[in-house]
């Protein structure tokens, strides 16, 4: 092969500089999402949670919304606390939160739904997706704001 008929590369499209400098707003930006998305999951969880035992109360749906945004508060706070400092604490803060955010996510499903014939396989792979997101969501949200602290 001769290289005489070979062309000089192009240069990338976006200078590694700009990428670079981007990488850390960028990183802040999604683990703001990510936490976001955690925390309404969880005030509205705790909401649905709180409204069968608030059915007769006329303010149920601000008593909901104030346990909620404590719960969430506190999970956030918890999490941030004990994530490398205590992993089975963390693990037992972890597990409302991935359970609020997987009962919140529920659009995955219907995503998936609409592109795959209904049956047990499709069943599967909406439990599994929508785990493995809410997973992702609820730990790396912290883990993006404020990074590996050990």
């Amino acid at each position: 092969m001769s290289r005489a008929n070979s062309r000089p590369l192009a240069p990338p499209p976006i200078d590694r500089r700009h990428l670079d400098a981007a990488r850390r707003p960028f990183r802040v930006l999604l683990g703001a999402l990510f936490v976001g998305y955690s925390a309404i999951g969880t005030v509205v969880g705790v909401r649905d949670d709180l409204a069968p035992a608030l059915t007769s109360s006329p303010d149920a749906a601000m008593i909901g919304l104030i346990v909620g945004c404590g719960v969430a508060l506190g999970i956030f706070i918890a999490e941030i606390l004990l994530a490398e400092a205590a992993l089975g604490w963390y693990l037992l803060v972890l597990a409302p939160d991935v359970w609020y955010t997987y009962h919140f996510s529920d659009w995955i499903g219907a995503i998936i739904r609409a592109h795959m014939p209904a049956g047990l396989v499709t069943t599967v792979v909406v439990v599994i997706v929508t785990a493995v997101f809410s997973l992702a969501v609820a730990y790396l949200g912290e883990r993006l704001l404020f990074g590996r602290r050990r």
